[in-house]
C-alpha cells in the first residue's frame, strides 16, 4: 500500500518478500519513502516495531530505486483524471491500476487507486494498493502437468504477468526491470486472440469473467494450442 502526494513524495509499506527476489525473511515488512530526506530517491527501508505499529528504520536501507516522482506514475495520473465520486465528495472514483513494474520491484503488479481531496476539494494525493503476480507464478508451477510443460499468464498483447518457470521479466545492465513478451517467442497469436476478445466483448475487463466461448475463441485457442505455451488470459 502506498500514498503518493502532489509534491511527488511517496510513502509505502509492504511485505518485502513480495517485491524483492533475494528476500530471506518472509515476515519482513519494508517501508518505501521518497521525500527530501532521501534526496528525492525512492528508498526501501527495514522497519522496527512501535507498539502494534511498524515504523521506518532509517539505519536499515534495503534498496535505493533512484530518482522517483509519484506524480509521474501511470496510477497517479489515472486516479487524478478519474474525477470525484460526487460534487461534494472528498474521494475520487476508484480506478484499476495499469499493470507495470513498480520502481525497485522485480515482478509486474497491478492494483487499485483512489484520489483524496482536502476540504477545499484540492487534490492531496492518491492512495494505491498494489499486488504482484509472484504467487500466481508459484500456483502455475505447482499445477504444471509435467516438468517439460510451461504455463504463463499474459496481458492482451503478450506481456508475461506470471510463469510456471518463475521468469517474468528481464533486467537491463542498469538493473531496470522490463516485461518479457511471449510474442518475441513466436507467439504472435496471443495478440490476435486477446484482440478478438477485446473486440467481441468491447472491454477486456468484461471478457475476463465470460463463461461462454464463441467459435472464434475456439479457433484462436486451437492456434495457441500448437505453440510451446499454455496461455491463460484474464
Amino acid at each position: 500500500m502506498a500514498i503518493g502526494y502532489e509534491n511527488g513524495d511517496l510513502s509505502a509499506m509492504m511485505w518485502w518478500c513480495k517485491v524483492y527476489d533475494n528476500c530471506t525473511d518472509s515476515s519482513m515488512v519494508a517501508s518505501a519513502v521518497r521525500d527530501s530526506s532521501t534526496g528525492f530517491d525512492l528508498v526501501y527501508y527495514g522497519t522496527s516495531s512501535n507498539g502494534t505499529s511498524k515504523v521506518r528504520d532509517t539505519s536499515t536501507v534495503l534498496l535505493n530505486a533512484n530518482a522517483y516522482t509519484a506524480t509521474a506514475t501511470s496510477w497517479y495520473h489515472a486516479a487524478k483524471k478519474s474525477g470525484r465520486e460526487s460534487a461534494t465528495s472528498r474521494y475520487g472514483n476508484p480506478i484499476s491500476v495499469p499493470v507495470d513494474i513498480f520502481a525497485g520491484m522485480s515482478e509486474p503488479s497491478g492494483g487499485v487507486a483512489q484520489a483524496i481531496y482536502d476540504a477545499s476539494f484540492s487534490l492531496v494525493g492518491v492512495v494505491v494498493i498494489r499486488y504482484n503476480f509472484g504467487d500466481l507464478s508459484l500456483e502455475l508451477q505447482t499445477r504444471s502437468p509435467s516438468a517439460t510443460s510451461k504455463s504463463s499468464t499474459v496481458q492482451k498483447f503478450g506481456e508475461v504477468l506470471a510463469s510456471s518457470d518463475l521468469v517474468v521479466n528481464s533486467r537491463s545492465s542498469e538493473g531496470l526491470s522490463t516485461f518479457l513478451n511471449v510474442t518475441t517467442s513466436g507467439m504472435g497469436n496471443v495478440a490476435s486472440y486477446a484482440t478478438s476478445l477485446f473486440q467481441t466483448n468491447l472491454d477486456l475487463s468484461t471478457s475476463q469473467n465470460q463463461t461462454e466461448i464463441s467459435g472464434l475463441d475456439l479457433q484462436c485457442t486451437d492456434l495457441l494450442a500448437h505453440g510451446p505455451w499454455n496461455i491463460h488470459l484474464f
